[in-house]
């Protein structure tokens, strides 16, 4: 019997109907001289909550017709992970996509590095390099699913 040669993964990142390719991502920045600045991060710590278990960050939602209980406007962040990866990780840049809101305003929005920000809120550390996607490069990796 010859086992089946397993393919690789596309890392992708989802937020509600949103899906950003990561790894196109890495490519559009390997392609460029990134722009590449160390920012605040310590206003997205509320956006992951203190670990996975902590149900004060949920609440009661209403959504396609049915009615569950979620994070809202939260980011899933696996604790364990973010609790062993080595520190040295943070040296490597979160992401940043500048993503059009409906109204057409730019908004700014880490489609990469969430463990990264959970290890730093961890060590007290507030600030991390960050490589910038501009408005046309996060349109060329984002998709919609399709519910």
């Amino acid at each position: 019997m010859i086992a089946a040669k397993k393919q690789p993964r596309n890392e992708v990142f989802r937020f509600w109907d949103r899906v950003w390719d990561i790894e196109k991502a890495r490519k559009l920045i390997s392609k460029r001289k990134p722009f590449v600045s160390t920012e605040e991060i310590k206003h997205l710590w509320d956006m992951i909550g203190d670990d996975e278990n902590d149900r004060s960050l949920w609440k009661p939602v209403e959504g396609g017709g049915k009615k569950f209980t979620g994070r809202i406007g939260m980011v899933y962040v696996n604790w364990k992970y973010a609790r062993t990866m080595p520190k040295s990780r943070l040296k490597k840049p979160l992401i940043i996509a500048q993503i059009k809101d409906p109204a057409g305003k730019i908004r700014s929005f880490v489609i990469d590095g969430w463990h990264r920000i959970a290890r730093a809120k961890l060590e007290g550390i507030e600030r991390l390099p960050v490589s910038w996607l501009n408005p046309e490069e996060t349109a060329s990796i984002e998709s919609q699913v399709q519910r």
